[in-house]
């Protein structure tokens, strides 16, 4: 049997005038929140993902995950870096996404969010009302580019395309 281990993500705040629990906390906002746990620990292909294990535990909203160890020690690894850079940019695009998802809801709801890993030393990511994790910006540069090669195949109705092939680098469409 593999290694498993363990991912935390705490949830603290209220929901109205409620003390946020898991009695009070919506099942809506479960779906999201596993649908965000997946884009954080498996932002590229899914389709050989170890399995995922869930449960729900007192102290506000303790949502404990289980999966692989190597995928824990991996996001320990991505959360030790958000906290010390204190930014998301360099992160997959599924996973800023999530974490700003998480951003925005703390700042609509004033929930605050921890996440953590159940290794010994492990990394804490905090998102409050106070943190600002947001992505910058794509900064789009105008350029020009040449490709000397073989036109190899030309045509499209209604997507036209040119596909090029370039000695010792391939095909381009």
């Amino acid at each position: 049997m593999e290694k498993t281990g363990t991912i935390e993500i705490r949830m603290e705040g209220h929901a109205g005038a409620l003390k946020l629990t898991p009695e009070v906390f919506d099942i809506r906002e479960l779906k999201d929140l596993l649908a965000r746990v997946e884009d954080l620990l498996f932002p590229g292909e899914r389709k050989d993902r170890p399995t995922i294990g869930y449960r729900n535990e007192e102290g506000s909203v303790r949502n404990i995950f289980t999966t692989s160890m190597q995928t824990v020690i991996a996001f320990n690894a991505v959360l030790g870096q958000v906290q010390q850079q204190q930014n998301i940019d360099f992160l997959e695009v599924r996973t800023a996404s999530a974490i700003e998802a998480m951003q925005n809801e703390a700042i609509k709801k004033g929930w605050a969010f921890t996440l953590s890993t159940g290794l010994t030393n492990s990394a804490k990511l905090v998102v409050d009302r106070e943190t600002l994790f947001k992505r910058t910006d794509d900064v789009w540069v105008e350029v020009e580019l040449y490709l000397y090669g073989e036109v190899i195949d030309a045509g499209g109705k209604e997507k036209a395309n040119i596909h090029v092939s370039v000695p010792g680098k391939g095909v381009f469409i």
